[in-house]
């Protein structure tokens, strides 16, 4: 991950909230979760985040610390907050619940993290675990993703994919060219996503988590590139 990028300078809680609905986002991960108000460990968006705790307990993490000092200030309603890797901090969270949106496993860029998470998931009892990722079956490469929202514009260039096949699930490390222009606020850069398919998901997920049954949902968020894994455990 690119710790500039989530050092305080640039507001990605408004970034997310110009263009995405974090309600719409929360209503989909509940539907998922089946209803019920069991505690969840989170990791996404903190206003979706927020949206959830008004139904749930729940456990917030994110890996910047400039974010979960901002959710410590203004989202009271969050159970708890820990600073850290999700694929890792999970691992002392016996919470039966997780679940990993708003695409963070784009940051996920070496098998060492699908290890740790691996670990992190079967160190505890988890009833449901819902992950999303971006797929690489929904986006050609120099495609543009643009995300709008009245004058405010936000546009996702993709200049090039690898495939890595080092280690399971292989993935396709994606450059592109991100930029947002709000009314007063406007920045570019370039940066680096991990993509994902289907398959190598399923195979990956089929392998490790034996005791579950392993499921493909639709996205979170509507008409992005994207999936959902979801993790049942399996009845007796």
């Amino acid at each position: 991950m690119n710790d500039d990028l989530y050092s305080g300078e640039i507001d990605w809680e408004r970034i997310y909230k110009t263009f995405h609905d974090p309600s719409q986002i929360s209503n989909r991960i509940q539907k998922e979760l089946g209803g019920t108000n069991m505690p969840i460990v989170f990791s996404g968006f903190i206003e979706t985040a927020s949206h959830l705790a008004n139904e749930m307990p729940v456990t917030f993490v994110d890996y910047s610390p400039s974010i979960t000092d901002a959710a410590r200030r203004t989202h009271k309603k969050l159970h708890e907050i820990h600073t850290g890797d999700i694929t890792e901090l999970i691992g002392i969270l016996p919470i039966p619940r997780i679940v990993v949106a708003c695409r963070i496993s784009a940051y996920w860029d070496s098998p060492e993290y699908f290890k740790r998470l691996s670990t992190s998931l079967l160190s505890f009892h988890r009833e449901i675990v819902l992950i999303d990722f971006f797929d690489r079956d929904l986006v050609k490469l120099g495609a543009k993703l643009c995300f709008k929202n009245k004058s405010d514009i936000g546009n996702w260039e993709f200049l090039y994919f690898e495939e890595i096949n080092v280690g399971a699930p292989s993935f396709f490390k994606s450059k592109l060219r991100v930029s947002y222009s709000l009314s007063d606020y406007s920045f570019n850069y370039d940066g680096y996503r991990s993509f994902f398919t289907k398959t190598a998901i399923l195979r990956w997920a089929n392998s490790m988590f034996t005791d579950y049954d392993v499921i493909m949902e639709e996205p979170l968020l509507d008409q992005d590139p994207s999936f959902v894994l979801k993790l049942v455990r399996k009845k007796g």
